[in-house]
């Protein structure tokens, strides 16, 4: 498709070819991932050091304020928490911590059923539901069940909201308790999850805490791709790769997590489910997944280690244009990106230095093309479009800003300069 594109610019008489203005593509992107993608990554890293220690301070402080919260999230809390918690959403200074509730491996108690696709509810979602509801009104003389008695509905519903709200109060107290020690950290946000600004120098670092549950294996539904080119010469390598994945999967381990979300009824939907589900609904995120086959599992392989590099660079490109000068991707959030690079990567094994311009040009023709059909299907749930999520005016006015972009740089690779951050 980007091969089109060029073509159809070369047949102007005044024009490049196509390899003088590879190579010049190629040059303007090693210098656009150099003054953009490498300081964006570092300054990420960074802040994710200051999030997460302002972070962990203020969850081990939340222990002595509500003790409710050490029964829910205990091993959430503290300074023990694991690193990959925290995740970045896509700008160097904005994060979200997920706080784990400890349910996940308790079975015996809760039951976790998924919604990839329902004409009644948004895309993507799970409910928890306790398996003996009775059980759990009568739970005064069981401490598993009165642990979570008062975070569930009439219908043994875990609700989401239930959480942020007992967070909300005890993140307010630990502030106003604890305020010399944490005299940069304010409330951001109450609604609807709990956002702290943590002012650094001249920068704020901002934190959304995510009340989430810990699932194991993969949601039901989800497709994994036959073979996976990590990179130029993958051969037997890239099936390898996948069935490594599966090995994962088989042994139990985490890849995917549920997280506690405010959720509007779906436009043009009128029929309602009977139990009126969207108020118990958490949101399903595969991110887990996406980063073991965006990040590939050799870290000692040179050439592995290239191509996740550029990746990632590319990535770091695409997040910097919404926010430039037209920005001309905004409203597009990092799970539309990220599925977009996905496609890119089933389909190109080379990721190397020499094709970073090629795979910067093929992405956003890519995009430009899911724009216009409206659609961007998910990759690991290729019947969703996740484009749905923008309205027909929005995907209109951002096809006509990329596909002006690409002409652009396609004529003079030196204007990705213009539509970048200054």
């Amino acid at each position: 498709m980007a091969d089109a594109a060029v073509a159809a610019v070369d047949e102007d008489s005044g024009n490049p070819s196509s390899q003088e203005r590879n190579e010049k593509l190629n040059q303007c992107i090693d210098i656009a991932i150099e003054q953009f993608s490498v300081p964006r990554l570092e300054a990420t890293r960074r802040n994710a050091e200051i999030a997460l220690r302002f972070v962990k301070s203020l969850t081990e402080k939340l222990n002595d304020i509500d003790p409710r919260l050490l029964d829910c999230f205990g091993s959430s809390l503290g300074h023990d928490v694991p690193r990959e918690r925290l995740r970045s959403e896509g700008s160097p200074n904005q994060f979200y911590y997920r706080l784990m509730l400890d349910i996940e491996r308790d079975s015996s108690l809760f039951q976790v059923t998924t919604f990839a696709r329902d004409i009644n509810l948004p895309d993507m979602t799970a409910t928890v539901k306790m398996k003996n509801v009775d059980a759990a009104k009568n739970a005064s003389n069981d401490s598993k069940l009165s642990t979570w008695q008062e975070f569930l509905c009439d219908k043994g519903y875990l609700v989401p909201s239930s959480f942020t709200d007992m967070l909300q109060e005890a993140v307010d107290n630990t502030l106003m308790i604890y305020g010399d020690e944490f005299e940069m950290v304010s409330i951001h946000e109450k609604s609807p999850h709990v956002t702290l600004r943590i002012v650094n120098g001249e920068n704020s670092v901002f934190v959304k805490i995510v009340p989430s549950v810990l699932c194991y294996g993969l949601p039901q539904g989800t497709r994994l791709p036959p073979k996976w080119p990590n990179h130029p010469h993958a051969k037997g390598r890239s099936k390898t790769f996948v069935k490594g994945i599966h090995s994962d999967v088989n042994s139990g381990q985490s890849l995917w997590v549920i997280e506690g979300q405010v959720y509007k009824s779906p436009p043009g939907i009128v029929k309602v489910p009977a139990e009126d589900l969207v108020p118990k609904l958490w949101s399903v995120s595969i991110d887990v997944l996406e980063d073991k086959f965006l990040d590939g599992v050799k870290k000692d392989d040179v050439e592995e280690e290239e191509v996740r590099k550029y990746r990632h660079h590319i990535l770091q490109l695409f997040f910097a244009l919404r926010e430039g000068q037209e920005a001309i991707l905004q409203g597009l959030t990092a799970k539309h990106l990220r599925t977009l690079l996905l496609w890119e990567c089933n389909r190109h094994g080379d990721w190397s230095q020499d094709s970073a311009g090629e795979r910067f040009l093929t992405m956003l023709q890519r995009l430009k093309d899911n724009l216009k059909l409206k659609t961007l299907q998910d990759f690991f749930y290729i019947d969703l479009n996740i484009l749905c999520d923008l309205s027909a005016s929005a995907r209109r006015t951002m096809h006509i800003k990329v596909k002006h972009f690409l002409s652009a740089i396609l004529r003079e690779p030196e204007s990705i300069f213009h539509f970048l951050p200054h």
